[in-house]
C-alpha cells in the first residue's frame, strides 16, 4: 500500500508553490525595480495557488476513494442512500423513462461515476459545507469537515480559517480591493496548516472506506 494519489499530487503542487520562494529571493538579490509591488503580486498568486491545491486535493480524494469502493463493492446499497438517491432522482426526472434500466447489472457503477464527474466539474468553491456535500454524495461520508481538528486547532477555528482563505481568494481574483497583505512566511505557515487538513481528511476517508469494504485504500497519513 502507498500514499493516496491525492497526497502524491498535493506534494508535487507544494514543490511548485515553493518555487515562488526562489522568485522572491531573485528579486531581493538582483535589486529588481519596485520589488515590493512584485512581491505582493507573487504572494497573492500564492493564495490562489493554495486554494487550487486544496480544491484539487479534495477532488482527487473523492475520485480515488470512490473508485476503490467501486472495485470492492457489488451491492450498491453499501454506498448508502446519500450517494444513491441523487442519482436515481436524476434518472427519474428524465423524459425517457427507459433510462432507469441503464443501471441494471453493474451499470449502476457507471451511473455513480457519471454523477461524480458532474459534481467535481461544479466544485469550484472548496468551503467546508461544499466539501461536505461533495464527499457525502460520492462516498456516503457525512460531515467530513467536523474531523478537522488537531492540537491547538479546534474545529471551529479550522473551518473559519478555511472560509477566510476562500474569501481572500475571491477578493484577489476579482479586484484585490480590501485584501490584506500576504507575506511569503505567511504562505509557508498556511502550507503547514493545509497539510494537516489534508492529512486529517485523507485519514477520515480512509477509515470510512475501510468500515465499508474491509480494506484500506492507502496508508495512513
Amino acid at each position: 500500500m502507498a500514499i493516496s494519489k491525492a497526497e502524491n499530487n498535493r506534494l508535487q503542487r507544494v514543490e511548485d508553490g515553493l518555487a515562488f520562494a526562489n522568485m522572491i529571493d531573485d528579486m531581493r538579490k538582483f535589486d529588481v525595480a519596485t520589488p515590493n509591488r512584485k512581491k505582493k503580486l507573487l504572494c497573492y498568486s500564492l493564495i490562489l495557488f493554495e486554494v487550487l491545491m486544496w480544491e484539487t486535493f479534495i477532488e482527487d480524494l473523492v475520485e480515488e476513494g470512490q473508485e476503490f469502493m467501486l472495485a470492492h463493492i457489488n451491492d450498491p446499497k453499501k454506498f448508502g442512500f446519500d450517494v444513491l438517491l441523487p442519482v436515481s432522482a436524476l434518472l427519474c426526472e428524465r423524459k425517457d423513462k427507459r433510462v432507469i434500466w441503464d443501471i441494471a447489472g453493474d451499470q449502476w457503477k457507471s451511473a455513480l461515476r457519471a454523477h461524480r464527474k458532474e459534481l467535481i466539474e461544479g466544485f469550484h468553491t472548496p468551503r467546508p459545507d461544499k466539501i461536505d456535500a461533495l464527499v457525502v454524495e460520492t462516498l456516503g461520508l457525512k460531515n467530513l469537515s467536523d474531523s478537522w481538528r488537531w492540537k491547538n486547532a479546534p474545529n471551529a477555528r479550522v473551518k473559519q480559517r478555511m472560509n477566510d482563505l476562500i474569501t481572500m481568494r475571491g477578493g484577489i481574483a476579482h479586484s484585490m480591493v480590501g485584501v490584506p497583505t500576504v507575506h511569503f512566511q505567511t504562505f509557508i505557515s498556511r502550507l503547514s496548516f493545509a497539510r494537516r487538513a489534508c492529512d486529517v481528511s485523507a485519514n477520515r476517508v480512509r477509515d470510512h472506506i475501510h468500515s465499508i469494504v474491509g480494506h484500506y485504500p492507502w496508508d495512513e497519513a
